[in-house]
Order: structure tokens, then C-alpha cells, then sequence
């Protein structure tokens, strides 16, 4: 964030994180995210996990049956 020219204050910010694991976004400082939304116009804050490898899977593809 201190990377942003002229500060955030009043800016739209975005903030794309990829290939992040739960339990460290977990460990993200909430308190300076939550200074980070007061003091900027707009702050979104866009945690993508990485995704899942199955190396087994189970059932067909394609659509479920029906119930009746």
C-alpha cells in the first residue's frame, strides 16, 4: 500500500492477492484493512486461493440425475 502514488487516501483501490492459502489470509492484519477501507474511497481486498488439484474424483461427469 505504500506503493501508491500520492497515498490511497480518496482513491479507488482494488487489491487482487492470488495463490493465497486460508489460514494465511487468516493471519492478514485486519486492523490496518480496515484503516486501508476508512481511509480510501473505495477498498476492496480480493483474496483468491489457490486452486484445488483432485487427483481421484468421483462419480461421472455431466448432470445429476433427477430425483424422480
Amino acid at each position: 500500500m505504500e506503493s501508491v502514488r500520492g497515498r490511497i487516501d480518496d482513491k479507488i483501490i482494488r487489491l487482487m492477492i492470488r495463490d493465497l492459502p486460508r489460514h494465511i489470509g487468516r493471519e492478514l492484519d485486519h486492523k490496518a484493512i480496515r484503516d486501508y477501507e476508512r481511509r480510501a474511497l473505495n477498498f476492496h481486498l480480493d483474496l483468491r486461493r489457490p486452486d484445488t488439484l483432485r487427483l481421484h474424483a468421483a462419480g461421472s461427469p455431466g448432470r445429476r440425475p433427477s430425483l424422480e
